[in-house]
């Protein structure tokens, strides 16, 4: 009766000698690998993949088709990541709900070829310490450059709006009417050639004043450029990158910078959030004077308070 008790207790301890045998071929490796492996699962999102290599011409939907075909789950959201440019490059983006699911998709699609190109799957790997601010701050970089550029672009098809021929038409009409009034034949004018001569001083002063016009969007601009954030001050990005981190944090209300800010980056503040489209105002006097983003309108916050 002793032997089957004996056997009883060593299968029940076969199972984690046998693990221990098949990880580490000892109690010490054993623990290395439980560390790695559990380094390796705090870095990674176990139920969202990246999908690398895939041909440009490939469109969203045919590789949905593909991963339909090999009879795998599909995900719940698939992107393809554009460029700056707007172009794709290769890249794809998938979330699914359970970690199986994902495992199943990355086993089955890395190393699959499509168009002669084999496709690149690993999971996607969690922001470390500060990556996500950089990600932001370089999000916010660009979007500051691309609202640089529309404004410019603006600004030149305003500036090329008043056209001279506008303003000639505008002024020329009333001393040159009587030659239009002799333009259906030239023997005409010839003969009246004398007046002609005489009306001629008369446009002299108005073609001295066509010059304005085109000079006004210059003051236009200079008075404009007031308003415009420098996208070489690393103030003005970081200003910039909080209030587009506070924007996109629905955990907060309001965002009150420091007192050290100087008047200059006060107005940046206000600014950015102008162009954020977030409320803004500033608090204290003199040294204390202090700027505030919020989300909440200030004029209705005092009504109800």
């Amino acid at each position: 009766m002793d032997n089957p008790t004996v056997l009883n207790d060593s299968g029940s301890l076969s199972p984690p000698n046998n693990s221990e045998l098949s990880s580490g071929r000892g109690s010490p490796p054993i623990n290395i690998a439980g560390i790695t492996s559990q380094n390796f699962d705090d870095e990674i999102i176990p139920t969202a993949i990246v999908i690398k290599n895939i041909p440009f011409n490939v469109k969203r939907e045919t590789l949905l088709d593909i991963i339909a075909s090999l009879s795998i789950p599909t995900p719940y959201a698939f992107n393809y990541h554009l460029d700056q440019s707007g172009s794709f490059r290769g890249l794809a983006f998938a979330n699914f709900r359970q970690a199986s699911d994902a495992d199943a998709v990355v086993a089955a699609l890395n190393g699959f070829d499509v168009q002669g190109r084999k496709l690149r799957v690993e999971y996607k790997k969690v922001l470390q310490a500060g990556e996500k601010e950089r990600i932001e701050r370089e999000k916010a970089i660009r979007r500051m450059r691309s609202m640089q550029l529309e404004k410019e672009h603006q600004a030149a098809q305003q500036g090329n709006q008043p056209s001279q021929y506008e303003d000639l038409h505008s002024i020329i009409p009333t001393p040159f009417s009587p030659q239009r009034s002799f333009s259906a034949g030239a023997t005409y004018q010839q003969q009246y050639s004398p007046p002609i001569s005489q009306m001629m001083p008369v446009s002299q002063p108005y073609a001295v004043q066509t010059p304005p016009p085109v000079q006004s969007p210059t003051i236009n601009s200079k008075s404009a450029s007031t308003n415009e954030l420098d996208l070489n001050d690393p103030s003005t990005l970081e200003i910039y990158s909080r209030i587009l981190l506070f924007k996109d944090d629905h955990m907060r209300d309001e965002l009150a910078f420091s007192r050290t800010l100087s008047s200059k980056q006060r107005r940046v503040v206000h600014l950015v959030a102008q162009k954020l489209g977030v409320y803004h105002y500033s608090m204290g006097e003199g040294e204390d004077r202090y700027a505030v983003v919020t989300r909440n309108d200030p004029e209705k916050v005092r009504r109800f308070s």
